[in-house]
Order: C-alpha cells, then sequence, then structure tokens
C-alpha cells in the first residue's frame, strides 16, 4: 500500500494495495477495491474516488468516480466523473467520462462510452455510444449516439444510426 498518498481509506483485503504517491481523497471500501492489481507503469494515480465492493474500480487510474457493487468500473483507466451502481455496472469502461449507469450489468460493455444515462437492469449493457438515455430493464442495450430508450427492452435490437427516440416495450 502507498505511504505517500494523501487523505485516502482503504478498508479491504488489498484495497488501493497498487495506489502511489499522487492519490489522494480517495475511499476504497471491498476486498481489492481500487487496487491496482496489473498496474499502469508507476501505479494507480487517481484521486477523488470512491469505490465500494469486490474489485470495484480494480484497475483504476481516473479521477472522480463513484463506483458502487461488485466488479463496478473494474477496468476505468482514465475515465472521470463516472457513477455506476450495480453489480458490473460500468465494468468495461476504460476512458469513457461524465456517465451514470445505474442497475445490474448497465453500461457494461462500453468502453468508450460518454455523456450517457442508464437506468435499468442491463440497459445500455452492449452500448458504445455517447450522449444517449436508456431507461428500462435492457433498454437500449445496444444503443445509437444521441437517441433515447424508454421501458423494457426499448431499441433492444438498435445498433446504428442516431437521434432515435424509442418508447414502450421492445
Amino acid at each position: 500500500i502507498s505511504t505517500s498518498g494523501v487523505d485516502n481509506i482503504f478498508i479491504g483485503y488489498r484495497a488501493g494495495v497498487f495506489s502511489n504517491s499522487a492519490t489522494g481523497q480517495n475511499t476504497f471500501i471491498g476486498n481489492c477495491a481500487g487496487s491496482g492489481i496489473y498496474p499502469p507503469a508507476g501505479g494507480c494515480d487517481g484521486y477523488g474516488n470512491t469505490f465500494l465492493g469486490f474489485r470495484s474500480g480494480l484497475y483504476n487510474d481516473g479521477d472522480r468516480n463513484v463506483f458502487v457493487g461488485m466488479d463496478s468500473g473494474w477496468c476505468n483507466t482514465t475515465g472521470h466523473l463516472n457513477t455506476f451502481i450495480g453489480t458490473f455496472a460500468g465494468q468495461q469502461n476504460l476512458v469513457g467520462l461524465t456517465n451514470t449507469f445505474i442497475g445490474a450489468f448497465s453500461g457494461q460493455s462500453g468502453t468508450c462510452s460518454t455523456y450517457n444515462t442508464f437506468v435499468g437492469y442491463a440497459a445500455g449493457a452492449a452500448s458504445n455510444t455517447h450522449y444517449s438515455v436508456a431507461i428500462g430493464d435492457e433498454a437500449g442495450r445496444n444503443s445509437a449516439t444521441s437517441s433515447v430508450f424508454i421501458g423494457s427492452k426499448a431499441g433492444y435490437a438498435n445498433t446504428t444510426g442516431g437521434l432515435n427516440t424509442f418508447v414502450g416495450f421492445n
């Protein structure tokens, strides 16, 4: 564990273990939360993050993120200002910015999505999009850019195009 970071709280086996001197104002609670098990050269530098849950923020190097739930924000490297709440929420996010994913598997596979709001089980789960809103279980699962999906499985099969609006079931 880093001994030179400031204002950090790490609770749990290997929580924050590879954090370095650039880290500060982080709170990691859970087994391997924010640990950076395989850190980039020099260790993990993120600051102002809150991670709660087993392996949440595991590879994080981003700043001002909130990840709550097992494996939430697991791959986040340089993504900033994200809020992921739910098991596997935002799991594959690498560089995405300013996303809000609430619900198990929401935004799970998007690696570079930005400015999205996905709420519901697997909402936007397989999406790599920008400026979209998906509300409902599996709504906008494969969503297109700048689109709105409201309802259970709304726009589930949509994969291309943009500026779409889907309302209602499937």
